[in-house]
């Protein structure tokens, strides 16, 4: 998140956000600026007003497609609050949720980047695993 406010600090403009949630039912939010950059997420709500979740820029040079899946879904307001070690940030703003749309970008990026699902996409899913243990989120359904 520090990444991202830091270009969004030098830059507001072009902004755009995509959330579905995942197999796994957890939330994937990919975030693209100004079709150059995009990153994705993956979140969990530690409470209803602490999100967990981490991150990684997974794109350099966006293609037309994910371009105009980011612009697909139904509109969602965004206001979350993410803790870190010195102070907090606030994420306000109007985003887009399509499941759909995030699977389609999910394989798009699967086709562009020859690491994508070996690498990218399971180094997320196994660090945020990490996390929910550390946190020891659920484990009252356990």
């Amino acid at each position: 998140m520090l990444e991202i406010k830091s270009d969004y600090d030098k830059d507001p403009t072009n902004w755009q956000l995509l959330r579905g949630k995942d197999s796994q039912n957890h939330l994937t939010t990919f975030i693209a600026h100004d079709d150059i950059k995009l990153w994705q997420l993956k979140t969990v709500w530690k409470n209803p007003v602490t999100p967990l979740g981490l991150g990684k820029c997974v794109s350099r040079n966006l293609n037309d497609e994910i371009c105009e899946l980011m612009k697909t879904g139904n509109d969602i307001p965004i206001h979350e609050i993410y803790p870190n070690k010195d102070n907090f940030l606030i994420a306000l703003g109007l985003g887009k949720y399509s499941k759909s749309s995030t699977d389609q970008v999910k394989e798009i990026l699967h086709q562009d980047i020859s690491n994508y699902t070996s690498k990218i996409e399971r180094d997320l899913n196994l660090e945020f695993n990490k996390l929910l243990k550390k946190e020891q989120i659920f484990k009252h359904y356990i």
